[in-house]
């Protein structure tokens, strides 16, 4: 209600001579409205179309395109990976092709099969399913590597709470009770 009553109603909404969006592939028809009240004289908008993920919480299809024909803008594409080694943009450009790792991005490694086998301390792991990380935390603690999970919510509190059900039974007793509950 808080975005839907001001804009059927016609409630007023200041114009800013600059206004900046991110994250615009992923906003509603309500959201639109919003931005298109308060654009005075420049709309910047950064997005990517490829990550829109909301969907289901009613993002518009084309929210990007929208803005585009809407406001007359130019595109200006960002195509360089900041955040990623060069091998996991290697294994993206599949999704996206135009992607390009950052020239002083380092090699990286990336193991599709999602073995656990070969990581060492000081590695990174990168899920965006929770489970796959416990189950790489799991696996970690097994080699005595140990694990910190960083992420939606506390997920070492989940693990810590997941941890307490098993009965000891000495170490291999209680990786045994872990690997019987995967």
């Amino acid at each position: 209600d808080q975005l839907y009553m001001p804009v059927v109603f016609n409630g007023p909404f200041q114009r800013y001579k600059n206004v900046i969006v991110d994250e615009s592939q992923d906003l509603s028809p309500i959201q639109h409205q919003m931005i298109k009240r308060t654009v005075g004289s420049r709309l910047i908008t950064a997005g990517d179309p490829r990550q829109a993920i909301y969907g289901f919480a009613g993002a518009m299809d084309g929210s990007m395109k929208i803005f585009q024909d809407t406001f007359n803008m130019k595109v200006m594409p960002l195509t360089w990976s900041f955040r990623c080694p060069k091998k996991v943009v290697k294994a993206a450009q599949r999704y996206n092709p135009v992607m390009e790792s950052a020239p002083w991005a380092p090699d990286g490694a990336f193991d599709p099969q999602g073995s656990f086998d070969n990581v060492k301390r000081g590695d990174v792991i990168v899920s965006y399913r929770n489970a796959r990380l416990i189950h790489a935390a799991f696996a970690m603690i097994k080699r005595r590597i140990g694990a910190k999970l960083v992420g939606s919510g506390d997920l070492g509190q989940q693990l810590m709470k997941l941890a307490r059900q098993f009965s000891w039974e000495g170490r291999d007793g209680y990786i045994r009770n872990i690997e019987d509950w995967a």
